[in-house]
């Protein structure tokens, strides 16, 4: 095998990688914003509401690195406000190194100065990444209005209440 045909080959492989994973993000982004309209809540694909300062304190594994929040749904309930995201984190300091991709709920009081307790609720490990949003529906939107069948709001969630505390299984 010649070097160009080898450099080509590569260039190649590489461009198909970057082409898939953009599909799948754009999937990602058009199930997300869909769940916003179902929810009637907004979304943003970017953490412009700078989330990702606020939740990586609270993330389930202590000193989690390099964390991105992305398609963000959020809105007002009450006195709450709530955002449902995709949250990669890193995980490992010495060896391995492990990135985590998981949906996530923050719910904080809308007007922070009163006080009130901040949650995250992170979505079940084991569930795809749009059953995991789908289990974090908010409470006042129906089971059969989440989007993805069989998956009921409230179901395989893990409440986080504080830094790197982690509480048991909810439901």
């Amino acid at each position: 095998m010649t070097p160009g045909l080898l450099l080509a080959l590569l260039f190649g492989a590489t461009l198909a990688a970057v082409v898939i994973d953009a599909g799948r993000r754009t999937r990602r982004h058009h199930a997300a914003r869909r769940l916003a309209a179902d929810w009637r809540m907004n979304f943003g694909r970017t953490d412009s509401l700078g989330l990702t300062a606020r939740i990586a304190p609270l993330l389930p594994a202590p000193g989690a690195a390099a964390v991105r929040v992305s398609d963000v749904v959020y809105g007002t309930r009450g006195n709450e406000s709530r955002y449902v995201f995709t949250a990669e984190y890193t995980v490992g300091v010495t060896g391995s190194k492990q990135r985590h991709v998981r949906a996530a709920a923050f719910t904080e009081p809308r007007d922070r100065r009163r006080g009130g307790q901040a949650t995250l609720v992170m979505g079940d490990p084991d569930l795809p990444l749009d059953e995991q949003y789908a289990s974090l529906a908010p409470a006042d939107v129906e089971p059969g209005d989440v989007g993805v069948a069989g998956v009921a709001a409230g179901e395989s969630q893990t409440a986080v209440e504080g830094p790197g505390e982690r509480e048991p299984e909810l439901g």
